[in-house]
């Protein structure tokens, strides 16, 4: 594979058991590059996709992990651990609390829906948030609770897909920054129980589906793709010439036709660079780096 087409995007379905990173040195591997990283964790007992970012690219990271993302999974009431999944310690059990044969559909449904729209969560204590310099799990690990404050996240859609007794099965579309650990443990609580995720599974992010993912088994250099990535996250598209992009590439400013907005730049199947328009005049704002192709 030649230098130029190293630049891409890989849509991967992870498998449960690897972690996000080995997912990246997977794609390394199969590809025969060095730069590469992916756009958005996901613990390693969950599956489904991960978009990972080869060569110039990987500038574009915090753009598509700002995207939002839909899951499916299982949620077990009746227990709280300490990491808000099926990986940790049972923390909380079912003494003076609810009985789970007390509930009903109806009432998993409205507490689920309770949840939607704009909330303030409160992230798992097994997380990597920083703070105070260290990641919260480090604290956690040495047994240390940290008051965690909330975030400001959106939950789209919050549904139960299936349920049997204390466990539900559920689908979920949510705004970047959302725990769906912190999401089973307080769907858990509003229950008047406890409970924590059992699995999980990533189908989409943005536009983009896990359907149209290969397996780390069938990676290979054709997995690479250099087309569509606008679906990510600007549905605008502008079409520059060869010399267009050659300019762009050096951070120059160039004619359009258009007058103002926020642009994706591509030539031909290739995208150049994230561009602000204004009044004719396109200037950089993330560039690729990507000359090499020209």
């Amino acid at each position: 594979m030649s230098e130029g087409a190293k630049e891409g995007y890989v849509l991967v379905d992870k498998p449960a058991g690897i972690s996000s990173f080995g997912v990246v040195g997977a794609v390394r591997r199969a590809l025969g590059i060095k730069k590469a990283g992916h756009c958005g964790t996901l613990d390693p007992a969950a599956t489904g996709l991960m978009v990972v970012l080869c060569g110039g690219y990987t500038k574009l990271q915090s753009v598509i992990t700002d995207k939002d993302k839909t899951y499916t999974g299982t949620i077990k009431l009746g227990t709280q651990t300490n990491t808000d999944d099926a990986e940790g310690e049972p923390c909380e059990v079912l003494s003076d609390r609810k009985p789970i044969e007390l509930l009903t559909r109806q009432s998993i449904d409205d507490a689920m829906r309770a949840f939607v729209g704009p909330i303030a969560q409160v992230p798992p204590q097994f997380s990597a948030i920083s703070i105070g310099g260290k990641r919260a799990y480090k604290s956690a690990r040495e047994g240390r609770h940290i008051d965690l404050p909330p975030r400001n996240v959106e939950v789209y859609r919050f549904d139960v897909t299936d349920w049997r007794g204390d466990e539900v099965d559920f689908e979920a579309h949510v705004s970047k920054g959302t725990y769906i650990r912190s999401l089973a443990r307080d769907l858990g609580l509003r229950l008047e129980t406890y409970g924590h995720l059992k699995s999980l599974r990533r189908t989409q992010v943005g536009h983009v589906s896990c359907a149209d993912a290969t397996t780390i088994e069938a990676l290979t250099a054709q997995s690479l793709l250099i087309s569509d990535l606008g679906r990510f996250y600007l549905p605008q598209q502008l079409h520059v010439s060869a010399q267009q992009a050659i300019d762009l590439g050096h951070g120059k400013k160039i004619c359009v036709e258009t007058e103002k907005g926020q642009y994706i730049a591509i030539h031909g199947e290739r995208l150049i660079a994230l561009v602000d328009v204004e009044k004719g005049i396109a200037k950089v704002r993330r560039g690729l780096n990507i000359l090499g192709a020209y």
